[in-house]
């Protein structure tokens, strides 16, 4: 099968994030599309259950197909319906998604608005469970 060349600039990179219909917007993720990636952290040894921006503002280069994945949850393996979304992103970007989509719980993509036209003034780039209030409960493992 012939694939067309790709038009990444020599500062970018090619990763593919697997999604499901939840993470990766139910379908309304395109090629063109600009999104940005979170990352789900919850039982990670030494890092507090929080959500993180892991890239902001990056373009779909592909969206392909629908694949079958063993996916382990709890000691428990089962198979999951995954489809690979690839996005040109800079060089750290792409070792930071390989990290995340390795040790957080979730990876989602979040849509941004077509015209290209984001105000980003006031967006965290950090949600910690502390924001959420209340009293501290010791987790014991």
């Amino acid at each position: 099968m012939l694939v067309p060349n790709s038009d990444i600039d020599p500062n970018e990179r090619e990763i593919a994030i697997n999604v499901d219909s939840v993470t990766g917007i139910a379908g309304r993720i395109h090629t063109g599309d600009h999104v940005d990636v979170y990352a789900v952290f919850g039982d990670v040894p030494g890092l507090t259950k929080q959500v993180q921006v892991i890239a902001r503002d990056i373009r779909v280069v592909s969206v392909k197909g629908e694949k079958t994945v063993q996916a382990e949850k709890s000691g428990n393996v089962s198979e999951q319906n995954v489809i690979p979304v690839t996005v040109a992103v800079p060089t750290n970007t792409a070792l930071a998604i390989t990290y995340a989509a390795n040790f957080a719980k979730e990876v989602r993509l979040v849509g941004l608005p077509q015209d290209g036209v984001i105000n980003r003034k006031g967006d965290k780039s950090l949600f910690d469970a502390q924001n959420l209030g209340g009293k501290k409960v010791e987790e014991h493992r």
